[in-house]
Parts: structure tokens; C-alpha cells; sequence
């Protein structure tokens, strides 16, 4: 998506393409396996049937196979809308960041805090440390 926003849709790159093959197997697993789809109800749906859509034993009905794929469209329809609005809405840090890595081709954690004005981590937020969360 922020390839997109930075050089426009023809000019958007094979690691975009692989990041939405990513996004879409981790939606598949959402619905398939971890059952976190409310339209089709907490059900892990590859356990249920032995295997899932590449399975030939206990394989999905026709009618739950395009379920679960109009799910998972649903799933990654979404998540690249809100990840476009949220883009939009910071297009300008977006840009910046794109003008450094444009430049120096990686940025470490402390180098992109300091271009968005962000405090800098201690070593203790850094290793897992952070802050006690209270109830």
C-alpha cells in the first residue's frame, strides 16, 4: 500500500506482491484455522474436516469453501483499506521515510524515531521490558 501511495499503482514492486500473499495466507489461517471470523462463527474449520481446501479426505463442502474465501476477501479487503486510510492520514511522514530509504536503503528503529520526532527507546523498552500493565 505504500509502495502505491509513494510511486503509484504501475510502479508498485514483487515485495508488494508477496506482502499481499502474506496478508492473505495469515486471513486463511484466521478463518480456517484459528476460527476468528464472526460471519462463519469461532470455528477452527481446517481441524474440523482433517485437512482443508488442498485435503482430499474430509475436504470442504462447495458451500463452505466460498464461505470461508468471501471471508477471507472480507478479511484483506479490509486490512489494506485501513492500512491506505491509516497512510494517508501520516502520508507525509510516509514520504519522508520514503525519501531516507530511498537514500540510504535501510533505517534502523532509532533512525526512524528520530525523522518522526519520537522519543528514543531505553534498553529495557527495547528488550522486552516496557511497562507494567495495570487493571
Amino acid at each position: 500500500v505504500a509502495e502505491e501511495l509513494i510511486f503509484g499503482l504501475d510502479n508498485v514492486t514483487s515485495g508488494a506482491s508477496s506482502d499481499f500473499e502474506q496478508a492473505t495466507q495469515i486471513a486463511m489461517n484466521m478463518v480456517e484455522r484459528w476460527g476468528m471470523s464472526d460471519r462463519l462463527g469461532y470455528v477452527a474449520h481446517r481441524h474440523l474436516t482433517g485437512g482443508g481446501r488442498n485435503s482430499s479426505e474430509g475436504a470442504y463442502s462447495e458451500e463452505t469453501r466460498k464461505a470461508i474465501d468471501a471471508e477471507v476477501k472480507r478479511l484483506t479487503d479490509q486490512a489494506y483499506l485501513n492500512a491506505k486510510r491509516i497512510l494517508k492520514k501520516h502520508e507525509d511522514k510516509l514520504h519522508l521515510l520514503a525519501k531516507h530509504l530511498i537514500d540510504k536503503e535501510t533505517l534502523t528503529g532509532d533512525e526512524v524515531r528520530a525523522l518522526l520526532g519520537l522519543p528514543h527507546l531505553s534498553s529495557s523498552e527495547t528488550a522486552g521490558g516496557g511497562k507494567e500493565a495495570k487493571l
